[in-house]
């Protein structure tokens, strides 16, 4: 399964990361068991977005804020796809699926209230 996840045409990583799971997912023989650690890189630094996502959050005038919301959409939405896939495989049932951040909110556009 393992495999560099490649793209010179400007791609999005996240996107690129979720569609290789995808493809594993799909190739995948649902009768064994399947151990798959994702781990999007964002949202760090650099803080950057397509538009389809941050055209999501044109109602946030902090440009710095709409980039990062549009940072976690994209992974959101990843996982999404990946939930959704998982299931309509029939292979949702026997998951453990394990959702974790390495840190807390960056100073200026995240928040960590109310913690």
């Amino acid at each position: 399964c393992l495999r560099r996840v490649v793209a010179n045409d400007s791609t999005y990583n996240a996107q690129l990361f979720t569609q290789r799971a995808e493809e594993i997912i799909r190739a995948h023989n649902t009768s064994r068991p399947l151990m798959m650690y994702l781990a999007y890189s964002g949202p760090h630094a650099p803080t950057q977005a397509p538009t389809r996502f941050t055209s999501r959050f044109q109602n946030i005038t902090n440009t710095s804020r709409r980039t990062y919301l549009a940072m976690v959409e994209a992974i959101d939405e990843g996982v999404a796809n990946i939930t959704k896939l998982l299931q309509s495989r029939g292979m949702w049932e026997d998951t453990v699926f394990v959702f974790m951040s390495d840190n807390g909110a960056p100073l200026g556009p995240g928040s960590n209230w109310p913690l």
